[in-house]
């Protein structure tokens, strides 16, 4: 009779478990369609030591409750990681759901999910990777190396090249002809848009490097300034933020330069500048590491085309492009041992050769050490600063600054920039100002000026924001206007005075008139300026008022 009820018992408390694993089945889980490789967070530790990342699955509960991952081998069968909890609760539903802590490796795996520990298990149908991704830096030649081989060209197998199943492609084009269209994740392949050696090759050096999948993702586009590049109300700008946004992180980045810009003759600090922009927007859209990426930039490969400038402009622009790539702490690529036709190289094994050089930037090589062949800084090291009439550069209580007279910056290449800011350093003796006299100013911007009160204000295309109190008061004060996403914002010595959520005149910040606006002798303020500092996308310009009308060694401050 015991035995009887015990056995009662135990059938009870089968049928009871029994009951509570039915209720976990009902999870659901949208099998994604294509492979790809996921950004991993971190670059040690993690069931292999090479880092862990997020995968986001789209799941669907009945209940909130946990969510349990472990990720099966593409034999099906061995399981790479156990089961861990990944989410201590979502909610009931449809949603998407970041499965944390998966490790990252060289290989694919199947991701299985469950909600309790011991499953039951809704096993994944398609290959995942989580390793490394790069990024096309601000450049359009990478674009079109990854996606177009000639006609006739020697195929990836031709060049005993068989890429690894764990190496991805991800990229857009403007031409038709060279990409897929929509973008896909693919693997560099000779049957498909992505017949590359140069993706192919770059991708299994940087796999082998780092011991993870690895996947390249970037846009590619015709010859365009990187001043145009971006502009943000451009397609190209538009395209390239899409595609470090499918990224979904980064930890490198790579690019050809300038070949255009030397055709422009862009000033060497115009063309640093812009660089830096550009990598202050590429951290913007990093979410894995910010600007803590790795970055090699090629700045003119060798060339022979005269589309592309004189021989004079790419050394300039080489040069240019060596001093920025230090200043980021970027390394610098400079082949010589191939020639770029258009912009990029004709030929599979041109590609395989840039690759190379690539990967050893990247690996720790360094290419600028022959500095002579990359020539000096140019005649045009950046924007002259003119002088006005009566203006001069005079000791100011304790600064070289300028004084009695208007300057001007004199017109170059102008990046339209998402942002853009001025910052300057000035004084204004008490009582100087009789009538209105404008600080800063730019056309299509607006300017910052100072009203007979003695309080700096804004005016013109900007919003009307003012000081309550005097700046004309024979101290050194610095004024900082900004235009961003966020509206217009007045700040002096570190404090905002004021702000205004109209969106600001789009556009690059270079001043064109310091101390004057328009015609010499148009608002003119009788002020001392020690420097000023303009720039775009975070990135700045700053001029020393120095004794000179030429600005610093440098011409430029870090970001």
């Amino acid at each position: 009779m015991r035995w009887s009820h015990g056995l009662a018992l135990l059938v009870a408390s089968t049928l009871s478990l029994s009951f509570a694993q039915a209720a976990t089945v009902p999870l659901t889980v949208t099998q994604p369609a294509e492979s790809r490789v996921f950004q991993r967070l971190s670059m040690s530790g993690g069931a292999f030591g090479k880092g862990e990342g997020v995968i986001p699955v789209e799941v669907d509960l009945p209940t909130a409750g946990p969510l349990y991952a472990r990720t099966r081998a593409l034999d099906g069968r061995s399981i790479s990681q156990p089961g861990w909890q990944a989410v201590a609760a979502i909610g009931a539903g449809h949603s998407t759901v970041p499965i944390t802590g998966i490790a990252a490796r060289r290989g694919g795996f199947y991701l299985d999910l469950a909600t309790a520990p011991e499953g039951p298990w809704v096993e994944g149908k398609t290959p995942f990777y989580m390793g490394a991704i790069f990024v096309q830096a601000p450049s359009q030649s990478l674009g079109v190396l990854m996606t177009r081989r000639t006609q006739g060209d020697r195929t990836l197998a031709d060049l005993g090249i068989r890429p690894a199943p764990d190496l991805f492609v991800w990229a857009t084009s403007n031409d038709r002809a060279l990409a897929q269209q929509p973008a896909r994740w693919a693997r560099p392949s000779d049957d498909g848009p992505y017949g590359s050696a140069f993706a192919a090759v770059f991708l299994d050096e940087q796999a082998k490097r780092l011991g993870v999948s690895t996947a390249f993702i970037g846009h590619a586009t015709g010859a365009t300034s990187i001043a145009a590049f971006l502009a943000p109300e451009a397609s190209e700008y538009a395209r390239w933020i899409a595609a470090l946004d499918q990224a979904g992180g980064f930890e490198g980045a790579v690019g050809i330069i300038g070949h255009t810009d030397a055709a422009t003759h862009m000033s060497d600090g115009r063309f640093a500048l812009s660089l830096r922009a550009a990598r202050s927007i590429m951290a913007r859209h990093n979410p894995a590491f910010g600007d803590r990426f790795d970055m090699a930039l090629a700045t003119i490969p060798n060339v022979t085309a005269t589309i592309w400038g004189k021989p004079e402009d790419w050394q300039r622009i080489r040069h240019a492009g060596f001093v920025a790539a230090r200043a980021m702490g970027a390394h610098y690529v400079q082949p010589y041992d191939l020639e770029l036709v258009d912009g990029v190289h004709p030929s599979n094994t041109g590609m395989r050769t840039l690759a190379l050089h690539f990967s050893r930037a990247l690996a720790g090589g360094d290419e600028s050490a022959d500095v002579a062949r990359l020539g000096g800084a140019g005649s045009a090291t950046g924007e002259a600063v003119a002088m006005g009439p009566g203006a001069a550069f005079l000791e100011v209580a304790g600064a070289q600054a300028l004084a009695g007279g208007p300057a001007f910056v004199s017109p170059d290449v102008q990046p339209p920039g998402g942002e853009w800011s001025w910052r300057t350093r000035f004084l204004i003796r008490k009582g100087a100002v009789a009538e209105r006299g404008v600080l800063v100013g730019a056309p299509g911007r607006g300017y910052l000026y100072v009203e007979a009160d003695g309080r700096l204000r804004s005016g013109g295309e900007l919003p009307p924001l003012a000081t309550s109190r005097k700046v004309a008061d024979g101290q050194w004060h610095v004024a900082r206007i900004y235009a961003g996403a966020t509206g217009v914002e007045l700040e002096v010595d570190g404090v905002v005075v004021g702000h205004s959520g109209v969106k600001p005149p789009s556009g690059y910040g270079r001043p064109a008139w310091i101390g004057a606006f328009g015609a010499p002798d148009a608002y003119r303020l009788p002020v001392a300026v020690d420097w000023i500092e303009f720039g775009y996308w975070g990135a700045t310009t700053r001029y020393d008022f120095n004794g000179s009308a030429e600005p610093g060694p440098a011409g430029y401050t870090q970001p």
